[in-house]
């Protein structure tokens, strides 16, 4: 009589006979995916009446269905199709179209309504789209999109909403009525729950009399999220025009998502005004969690603002913005206090003023790690081995008799 479709043990599909031994399987959920296919028989001609029998399963064809839209994903309708990022409707299209003269700009995707229609229901909804690239340094998954209503009749019966699907349900993210027109606006919502797996978004309209409306506008939809930056940037001074940028790896949700997803660091810089724009100034990716800047030459005082971009596979992050003025002056710290090689491998020489009192090292948790009494010895230079210390940035903080100096000692 015919065959019957499976997918992952699920009934799907019936092929009638006179049947074509193919099916199409509209919009399955990606990742690697089992069919089988059993015949369906009228049992009468083998003395069973009005009974029926299914053969047992074909063998099984596996598929590994994957995602080709780009993400971030981005819908602007520039192209006037619903199908080139494969939009999908249900139960129809209804009076879903592109409108090429109207958007924001234009142009848009519209519902009309006219044609008339009552008691209605139409869903226009996205294709897969690739969440499960939102991994472990991942902090927001959004959705942002501008709309707008051309009202006729405030019945407040007329809807437009937004929708998520995950977890194989779709959810009411967002909903508005026709209660009077409404100028392009944007809306902006927070999709964290669809992280780290495949998930979709629709706009759905539904009333009980369109032509209470002109019609419904939706532009410049954008599905993006941002990754996890930096932390705890800092810059420092150690001489001349040399500036030793730092910061902290980001932190992640687990250990290994770092490690699977961080390509490295760039550093960005404005000029000696401190203002913007600003601008790359390593030319080659990082993979310390420091870099050495020498600034060009300048009129000194100077303001520098830097940031730092953590740049993933899939995404990037950007630090907080730290300052460092540049004054020339070189009496905030005693002559005789100096921290050298700095950066360095671990193992360093400090000479000390001769009202030092104790020296004292954290860790990048803030955690003392090291510390040394200067009263009974009162040297004037002491070496210091923090080569079995990670990599990273340590506080140094020398306390005199009448006041502490801060530094930094950076290891590479």
């Amino acid at each position: 009589m015919g065959y019957k479709i499976y997918r992952y043990g699920d009934s799907i599909g019936f092929n009638t006979l006179p049947a074509d031994t193919t099916y199409l399987d509209y919009l399955p959920m990606p990742g690697y995916i089992q069919y089988y296919v059993t015949a369906w028989y009228d049992l009468t001609p083998y003395g069973y009446p009005g009974q029926y029998g299914e053969s047992a399963p074909s063998d099984t064809a596996f598929v590994l269905f994957g995602v080709d839209i780009p993400f971030p994903f981005f819908e602007d309708w520039y192209q006037g199709m619903f199908g080139i990022n494969i939009w999908s409707f249900l139960p129809d299209q209804g009076n879903w179209s592109i409108d090429i003269h109207a958007g924001n700009p234009a142009p848009a995707a519209i519902f009309s309504g006219n044609p008339s229609e009552t008691s209605y229901e139409h869903l226009l909804r996205s294709y897969w789209l690739p969440g499960e690239i939102c991994l472990s340094c991942t902090d927001f998954l959004w959705i942002e999109f501008d709309y707008k209503l051309e009202n006729i009749n405030p019945t407040g019966t007329e809807k437009l909403e937004v929708e998520l699907f995950h977890d194989s349900t779709w959810f009411p993210l967002w909903e508005t009525t026709n209660q009077g027109s409404q100028d392009w606006t944007h809306m902006k919502f927070f999709i964290n729950q669809a992280r780290g797996n495949f998930f979709r978004v629709g706009f759905k309209v539904s009333g009980l009399n369109s032509p209470d409306i002109n019609r419904w506008l939706v532009d410049n939809i954008w599905v993006t999220w941002t990754c996890r930056p930096p932390l705890n940037p800092s810059a420092i001074n150690p001489h001349d025009n040399q500036v030793t940028v730092s910061w902290n790896k980001p932190v992640c949700d687990d250990t290994s998502g770092l490690q699977e997803e961080l390509s490295g660091y760039y550093v960005y810089r404005t000029d000696s005004t401190g203002q913007p724009p600003f601008k790359q100034i390593n030319l080659s990716i990082i993979q310390d969690t420091f870099f050495i800047d020498h600034v060009p030459a300048i009129v000194l005082p100077a303001q520098y603002r830097y940031y730092i971009y953590a740049e993933y596979s899939t995404c990037h992050g950007a630090s907080d913005t730290v300052y460092l003025t540049l004054t020339g002056i070189e009496n905030i710290k005693p002559s005789s206090f100096r921290i050298y090689p700095n950066p360095t491998n671990g193992i360093f020489s400090v000479d000390l003023p001769d009202d030092a009192v104790m020296l004292e090292i954290s860790g990048m948790n803030g955690i003392t790690i090291l510390t040394r009494d200067l009263v009974s010895t009162k040297p004037k230079k002491i070496q210091l081995d923090l080569s079995n210390f990670p990599k990273g940035v340590y506080p140094l903080s020398l306390i005199l008799k009448n006041g502490i100096i801060r530094d930094k000692v950076v290891i590479y």
